[in-house]
């Protein structure tokens, strides 16, 4: 295996600068506005780069940088706080930070204390199923079309939604729809809080929050394999076992079950054959409680708020946060994301260009414009076979030889695709 690359070599030499100053500016806003910050031999804020070459330059030759960071744009020259009567921020997109780390059903912990990377890719699907209900509600409840997901290179994910009128927001607005989005916890802190549930309900999400939790908790992640997980979630449940006889022995019986499906199966025949409603609701609550993204509110609310951008060497693990598909996020896999020790492979180039063909905003499809996008796909299969295309790939033309069992990537329009959830989710009621 090569030895990783440095990170200075990694900013100077691989990243991906046009693109970066392309999604800045692609509402027509001006770079040197831009607020942007340096991490490395100490933080540096307030830094301003005219185009990609005097950015990339102060990235790279920056004492033993590490990292970078994107903020708001400026209503003029960007300004310290003692400055602001002059110039304050005024643009920004609407970015949401999911963490692994602030879901408390997750071990996420390494031996050393640290945190433990193969958990972290294993939990991927917390972070997708975060990402399915943050975008159905801001397109649903606020109208916003316009979204990238970017891995966060280590433990999470964050969501920016593009949206020109996203960008406008303002510190007030930003808040309102950050505390209607975020996990609102039942008063004992051990389930999701009824209002939680009924918005839920009321946004036609609950049948799709049940099959993520089964499918990609419970069967994929193994969610319940651990006999420590299951006795968790029975106390979570907070059914009283002195009223209810029947349930007397959940918190034993569920050790006795042979997997984790199994186990939850159990549960679910069990609760739902108990005689009042609100000890059947009880599995609603734990679903939200399981699967409701747990946004870092600071990160969405501030206007003058830095994230680490995209594409960034992560410090800690190495790995470059790739934006993935806006729509297909479940199938992404954070460990194969590229590393700087991957960087001289050819694979890795590969890796880097497809990760890079999605750092275009573009709106999720709707069931209606799926339709329309189906007939256009129809009408196009009546081109005769034979008629001219201008497609043409550049890297045949330049001889670029791709690594053994990397394939060449098939040409297809930028259209997302729905959601793997959108054969189970309902329409909300009107």
């Amino acid at each position: 295996m090569a030895a990783p690359i440095s990170a200075a070599a990694y900013y100077r030499n691989h990243y991906p600068w046009d693109h970066l100053v392309a999604f800045l500016t692609r509402h027509g806003d001006e770079l040197c506005q831009r607020e942007f910050a340096i991490e490395g031999a100490y933080y540096k804020r307030y830094v301003v780069a005219r185009n990609a070459a005097e950015l990339k330059k102060a990235v790279w030759q920056f004492p033993d940088v590490k990292s970078f960071h994107v903020g708001p744009v400026y209503s003029g020259r960007v300004a310290r706080h003692a400055e602001r009567e002059k110039s304050w921020p005024v643009r920004r997109e609407l970015v949401f930070d999911i963490d692994l780390t602030d879901y408390d059903f997750l071990e996420l912990e390494s031996p050393d204390g640290g945190v433990d990377m193969a958990r972290c890719d294993k939990a991927w699907p917390v972070c997708a199923t975060a990402v399915f209900v943050l975008e159905w509600l801001l397109k649903q409840a606020f109208g916003f079309k316009e979204f990238v997901v970017v891995y966060s290179g280590r433990r999470g994910v964050h969501l920016y939604v593009c949206d020109d009128k996203a960008m406008s927001l303002t510190n007030e607005a930003r808040s309102a729809i950050t505390d209607f989005l975020k996990y609102d916890a039942s008063q004992d802190k051990l389930r999701a809080s009824d209002n939680l549930v009924t918005m839920a309900n009321t946004q036609g999400l609950s049948e799709a929050l049940r099959y993520a939790f089964e499918t990609f908790y419970i069967d994929k992640m193994g969610l319940f394999d651990d006999p420590a997980a299951r006795v968790d979630f029975v106390e979570r449940l907070g059914l009283s076992e002195q009223h209810l006889p029947m349930i007397a022995n959940l918190a034993e019986d569920v050790l006795e079950k042979p997997d984790g499906r199994a186990m939850w199966e159990f549960v679910k025949t069990k609760v739902e054959s108990l005689p009042h409603q609100w000890m059947r609701d009880r599995l609603d609550d734990m679903i939200c409680a399981y699967v409701w993204p747990r946004i870092d509110a600071n990160v969405s609310r501030g206007l003058n708020h830095l994230l680490k951008a995209p594409f960034v060497a992560h410090p800690k693990s190495g790995r470059v946060a790739v934006v993935t598909d806006g729509a297909d996020y479940y199938r992404f896999d954070p460990a194969a994301a590229p590393r700087l020790g991957d960087l001289r492979n050819p694979t890795a180039f590969f890796q880097m260009r497809d990760a890079m063909s999605w750092w275009r905003p573009c709106h999720v499809l709707t069931q209606e414009e799926e339709e329309v996008e189906k007939k256009k796909g129809e009408l196009a299969k009546t081109v005769p076979p034979n008629a001219p295309t201008p497609d043409v790939d550049m890297e045949d033309l330049a001889g670029v030889q791709r690594p053994p069992g990397v394939q060449k990537r098939k040409k297809k329009a930028f259209v997302r695709k729905r959601s793997p959830l959108s054969q189970v989710y309902t329409e909300p009621s009107q």
